[in-house]
């Protein structure tokens, strides 16, 4: 068969990514699969800072055509909070990240946040890391959340996110 491709870059061209420790693992998968992107995750972050963040990058004119969030590995996600990531996100493509933590009580409902409020009329798609986590076990060290930097989930994590921009 014919080695795999690099799907191409977005349309417009540029990407923001904002996450926590999770995106952290993949960060370098996501610099060497998407061109351009610019990833800004902080470990421990919660959803509330992260939203802090990208209206600070929108206000700054510095928001890119594409917004990728992963956040609520750290706590619990609101659908008020999606709201405000899409109010902000004002009409860019937005690709929310579903959670993976084995253990966290709140990522059930987290996602349950995220599939019920990320929809095509929003302009935002789902990349449904949980799913794709929990077939890959072997992905993960002791904790069953964080990944090898630059890893094999890395790279699985990246290619997500690049097929749903």
């Amino acid at each position: 068969p014919p080695p795999p491709t690099s799907p191409a870059p977005p349309p417009d061209g540029s990407v923001t990514a904002i996450g926590d420790s999770v995106m952290l693992d993949a960060a370098p998968n996501l610099r060497a699969l998407i061109p351009g992107i610019d990833v800004d995750a902080a470990v421990s972050r919660h959803v509330s800072q992260g939203i802090v963040e990208i209206q600070s990058l929108a206000g700054s004119g510095t928001l890119g055509a594409n917004l990728v969030v992963a956040l609520g590995t750290n706590g619990t996600f609101s659908s008020g909070e999606l709201d405000q990531i899409v109010s902000i996100a004002a009409g860019r493509h937005l690709v929310m990240v579903t959670n993976h933590c084995p253990y966290c009580s709140w990522v059930a409902g987290n996602n349950a946040v995220i599939e019920a409020g990320c929809t095509a009329d929003r302009n935002c798609a789902v990349a449904d890391w949980n799913t794709l986590a929990d077939e890959n076990p072997d992905w993960f060290g002791g904790d069953g959340v964080h990944m090898a930097i630059g890893g094999a989930g890395g790279q699985a994590y990246a290619e997500l996110i690049a097929r749903s921009l």
